[in-house]
């Protein structure tokens, strides 16, 4: 299955958590394999927020149109479903 942010690559955990061109353009929203086995609490809520992030851009938009961190609505990701268009 082709990636839901990129539509080029295969999706899977690591493409997703740290590959991905489309949803990491910079190094501070990759999650790395230490991040998520930490004990450190902090570095765990840290963490699943960026988890969080990552989830709500894939449901909200088609491949290759995945907005920039932090405009995807707040709401999707949460059980919530998406808008439906009037």
């Amino acid at each position: 299955m082709k990636c839901r942010a990129c539509g080029q690559q295969t999706e899977s955990q690591s493409h997703i958590l740290r590959e991905c061109k489309t949803l990491h353009q910079n190094e501070t929203s990759k999650i790395t394999e230490a991040d998520i086995t930490t004990e450190d609490t902090d570095t765990l809520k840290e963490t699943a927020t960026k988890i969080e992030e990552i989830m709500r851009r894939l449901i909200a938009e088609p491949p290759g149109t995945t907005p920039a961190a932090g405009t995807a609505p707040a709401d999707l990701g949460r059980g919530d479903a998406p808008p439906q268009p009037q």
